[in-house]
């Protein structure tokens, strides 16, 4: 069947047509269901990385709370949680940086490296007390509370795309 010179016109018509939508018309939803990383903190404190943000549970009340963008996050898209020795929260997030909370407020970490760009896939913290995040294709990378290091596999890492992190007993 070949398309009546019609509906052709009205394919090229809207294909060629360009919509522009004022500010503020849409609203973006995020989804707190889907978990794609865990993290203990002592007994009691449950995280939970999510494509919607980070989720907190404290386990013996069962109450939640939710931290968004709007709370200081870097970006809703939550990969990786891991919590410190000293009791602060780390989330890799998608390509937005990485956050650190510390139960009062959210610093983020943007330039260093370009971590903006990168996928953070696993976060641990090494008996130094360094950070690594792991990253989706872009090298791990450590940090020590004041310097950041990357690492590749030209410094001896199987592969460059790290997609989990965990501390060994060494």
């Amino acid at each position: 069947m070949r398309p009546s010179l019609g509906r052709l016109s009205f394919f090229m018509l809207l294909a060629a047509t360009s919509v522009a939508y004022p500010s503020g018309m849409f609203v973006n939803y995020t989804n707190g269901n889907a978990v794609t990383s865990l993290a203990l903190q002592g007994d009691s404190i449950l995280w939970a990385g999510t494509l919607g943000g980070v989720v907190r549970w404290d386990l013996p009340s069962g109450a939640a709370q939710k931290f968004t963008t709007d709370a200081g996050l870097a970006g809703n898209s939550v990969q990786a949680v891991a919590v410190d020795s000293l009791g602060n929260l780390w989330c890799g997030t998608s390509g937005f940086g990485v956050s650190r909370y510390d139960g009062h407020g959210w610093r983020t970490f943007k330039n260093e490296f370009d971590l903006l760009q990168k996928p953070v896939t696993g976060i641990a913290q090494d008996f130094q007390g360094r950070i690594w995040f792991g990253t989706y294709n872009d090298y791990a990378f450590s940090y020590d509370g004041s310097t950041w290091k990357a690492v590749s596999w030209q410094d001896g890492l199987a592969n460059n795309g790290i997609h989990a992190l965990e501390r060994d007993s060494r």
